[in-house]
């Protein structure tokens, strides 16, 4: 498995960094990497030796030869991220019954908030790619990019508004 930085990434980060401060870039940073260590989990789970991993503008992107796995097994790849940040939140949230932390709260938050936006059925998105397997799994792949495409201009026209 490789890592590769895009020289976009350190752009990005050096404007959160300061816009927000250093403290919280951090734990949001920390937050996109539990999401990605799922995925990785998830390859690693299934033998899957090539993977790339690539930090850039947009976030992070993980390319994986997975012609040979099943839907199934794809689907399970796609939702192991957000998975991941469920787990992450949930264990941040048994710490904060303890005691209230502003940065635990934060990352809780940011957590959350990756999980879900990251499940969001829209193309290029988790989401939308492990919906596209359950389509696949029942239609015909004429009728799942059809069914995909129309749902993610539905959703994203949506969340514009």
């Amino acid at each position: 498995m490789t890592l590769r930085f895009e020289f976009e990434f350190f752009l990005s980060l050096l404007l959160v960094l300061f816009m927000n401060g250093v403290e919280y870039t951090v734990l949001f940073v920390f937050a996109a990497t539990v999401h990605e260590v799922g995925h990785f989990f998830a390859l690693w789970c299934l033998k899957i030796k090539k993977a790339e991993f690539t930090l850039g503008l947009m976030g992070a992107r993980i390319s994986a030869d997975m012609k040979s796995l099943s839907y199934k097994k794809e689907f399970f790849v796609y939702v192991s991220g957000a998975l991941f940040n469920f787990l992450a939140a949930s264990g941040t949230l048994l710490f904060l019954s303890e005691r209230f932390d502003m940065r635990a709260m934060f990352f809780f938050l940011c957590n959350v908030f990756l999980a879900l936006v990251n499940l969001l059925p829209v193309s290029n998105l988790d989401g939308g790619y492990a919906l596209e397997c359950l389509l696949l799994l029942v239609f015909d792949p004429c009728q799942s990019f059809f069914i995909m495409r129309w749902l993610s201009f539905f959703i994203t026209a949506m969340l514009s508004l």
